[in-house]
């Protein structure tokens, strides 16, 4: 079973943050991160409660490496939930799903806008398609 040092680490690579980042994330310093990851040892509870809140961690998972590792959103939000669905662990689209979201988050807010203009024209002729179809 994992340390939560290491729990802390893979949230991080997921949340594709740097040590730095990520503690600016939750108000600490990247010498309190890395010293969590490398030597282990028990957070404050003030930590672990601001990693939760922040990141949609689920606090059992960050404190015992059991159950899911980002808290299920509400079931009204059927976008978020499929998202969340693809990020877990089994999903063998999992590495790619998440290069994905890294590589658009990479892109200048120009190019994201030009990307997300061609999305929304393409999703457009696919129902304009569908319902030429019907």
């Amino acid at each position: 079973m994992s340390s939560i040092g290491e729990r802390i680490e893979i949230l991080i690579n997921i949340l594709d943050m740097n040590r730095t980042e990520f503690g600016e994330s939750v108000k600490v310093t990247q010498s309190y991160i890395s010293k969590l990851i490398k030597k282990g040892g028990n957070p404050s509870d003030m930590f672990i409660d601001s990693v939760c809140k922040n990141h949609n961690v689920s606090e059992h998972w960050l404190r015992t490496g059991e159950g899911e590792m980002f808290i299920v959103p509400p079931d009204q939000d059927e976008t978020a939930v499929y998202v969340y669905s693809l990020l877990q662990e089994n999903n063998p689209l999992n590495d790619y799903i998440i290069e994905i979201m890294r590589t658009f988050r990479q892109l200048s807010p120009k190019s994201q806008d030009a990307l997300l203009e061609f999305i929304d024209k393409f999703t457009e002729n696919i129902a304009d398609k569908r319902k030429q179809g019907d």
